[in-house]
């Protein structure tokens, strides 16, 4: 039961520098670079609009891909605490 805390605590441990790697690709990177080129572009009426819609949707992808990957990582903590609580149960029990 020890080597199976040690694993899980070691997988949200990665789930959350995954986490982490993608808010900071996405906010230092991704979006600044969107910008620049949207203001080399000279795009003029519904064109530049549009385009300049694109770092909104970019954050919105981003915060609906970590809010998925938190979810996730809750019900796999939830499911996972569950099993660890049911083999101690049946250890102490049997």
């Amino acid at each position: 039961m020890l080597t199976q805390t040690k694993h899980f605590k070691a997988q949200i441990t990665k789930q959350f520098i995954g986490i982490m790697v993608v808010i900071i690709i996405g906010v230092a990177v991704v979006i600044p670079v969107v910008n620049s080129v949207i203001t080399t572009a000279n795009l003029t009426g519904t064109t530049k609009t549009l385009v300049e819609l694109l770092p909104l949707f970019i954050a919105i992808a981003l915060i609906l891909v970590v809010t998925k990957l938190r979810v996730s990582q809750s019900i796999h903590f939830a499911i996972s605490r569950n099993v660890l609580m049911r083999e101690q149960n049946s250890i102490e029990g049997g």
